[in-house]
């Protein structure tokens, strides 16, 4: 999926460089730039018409191998936290992102954004627990550490785009070299958490755990209604434009 989505992107981002008449790209300027933020790390094309409005199309891609671990008492988790937090080599998954909006200048760098996020991939955390860790609750009763390898929560967007807002600083399309950032929120809306777990297969497969790891989702569930319907968008980068 994430390869399938790497060439979507790829090739949406050709097919506005090299398909668009190029008297007409002179004309209104385009620019292609990269950026790296809360939307990944990747390329970014602008078509500009007038001085005023331009559209704008990006990819992003966000890989969290070379961070360090995550503490999942960040996300108001419970699971995993045997009062010393060893849940370790904790990660966050992130989704590609192709974003696609239109730009609209107030003054000659200052802009306003409106458009749609499309994402692939997982959106969530994973880890694997140390079995020296202590005792973990679920739901309702606490178990052995040496109980679990992994754990995973995911997150479903429950929709295929998701609408975005922003405000930012430089003109994309504006001839010659440049810097620009950009600040504002994507809208998910109501996002189903799914939590799995592994290891020891008897405990896991009894009754009395999954109605207790039900019970942590559901927690888990709650807490995601509570603050993580909007996504923070925050980027910076640099383009040039013809």
């Amino acid at each position: 999926m994430k390869i399938q989505g790497s060439l979507i992107a790829t090739g949406l981002l050709t097919a506005v460089l090299f398909t668009y008449p190029s008297q007409g790209l002179s004309g209104q300027g385009i620019g292609v730039g990269a950026r790296g933020g809360t939307m990944g790390v990747g390329p970014e094309v602008t078509l500009g018409f007038y001085q005023k409005f331009a559209v704008r199309g990006g990819f992003g891609k966000m890989d969290w191998d070379f961070m360090p671990e995550i503490p999942t008492s960040l996300f108001g988790m419970g699971f995993g936290l045997p009062g010393s937090g060893d849940a370790t080599t904790t990660t966050a998954l992130f989704p590609e992102t192709i974003n696609f909006g239109a730009d609209v200048y107030l003054t000659d760098n200052f802009r306003v954004t409106g458009g749609l996020l499309l994402q692939t991939g997982e959106t969530g955390i994973q880890g694997t627990v140390d079995s020296s860790g202590g005792d973990i609750t679920v739901g309702s009763k606490s178990y052995s550490a040496a109980t679990f390898e992994t754990f995973k929560v995911t997150l479903d967007e429950n929709k295929d785009y998701v609408p975005y807002a922003s405000i930012g600083l430089g003109n994309h399309s504006e001839r010659g070299f440049g810097l620009f950032a950009e600040l504002g929120a994507a809208y998910y809306g109501n996002r189903v958490v799914t939590l799995e777990t592994t290891g020891n297969v008897n405990v896991l497969g009894e009754t009395e755990f999954k109605t207790n790891l039900a019970e942590e989702q559901a927690s888990i569930q709650e807490k995601v209604d509570g603050y993580l319907k909007i996504w923070p968008i925050l980027s910076i980068g640099f383009r040039f434009s013809l």
